[in-house]
């Protein structure tokens, strides 16, 4: 039953932003032709739901998780094989489950660290950097790999 008090409590907009991002997730599941620029969209969105953690005592935290995702992501992105579309500065992306899980990894956190920061803010207090970790690593992996799939373009089209 307490469950569903904490369903029914939770915002109309947190839903319209689950369903968004298992729409890019479950797209991102099958190839996909992507423009460039596009691929910066979605950490950009995950770093400004945290954009406070750069003023605050914690951004080294926070910039090191980001750093170490972006590391991470550039490797994995590495083993990828997109198709370079020249001229039109998209690639296209072979389909995996990875976005759709972190995506959801994404917002089961926040979802969790939310309602933990709303009923119990001195146990989120906590486990605070729990949640600045996640919030740097996830960004930094799609930041990493976005940065991995330029680079691929780029090389491709010099030569």
């Amino acid at each position: 039953m307490y469950f569903f008090h904490v369903i029914a409590g939770t915002p109309f907009w947190v839903w319209i932003v689950l369903v968004y991002l298992l729409w890019i997730g479950i797209r991102s599941t099958k190839s996909t032709v992507v423009y460039l620029p596009r691929l910066f969209i979605i950490p950009l969105i995950m770093m400004a739901t945290k954009y406070r953690l750069f003023f605050s005592n914690d951004w080294l935290t926070f910039s090191f998780a980001i750093i170490l995702g972006c590391a991470i992501g550039f490797l994995v992105a590495n083993r990828n094989r997109p198709e370079i579309i020249e001229g039109s500065k998209s690639i296209k992306i072979p389909g995996n489950y990875s976005t759709l899980i972190l995506l959801l990894v994404f917002f089961c956190s926040k979802y969790y660290f939310g309602y933990l920061n709303a009923t119990n803010h001195d146990l989120y207090t906590q486990y605070s950097v729990v949640e600045i970790i996640i919030s740097g690593l996830l960004p930094g992996y799609f930041f990493g790999r976005a940065i991995r799939f330029m680079h691929k373009y780029f090389t491709f089209t010099k030569n």
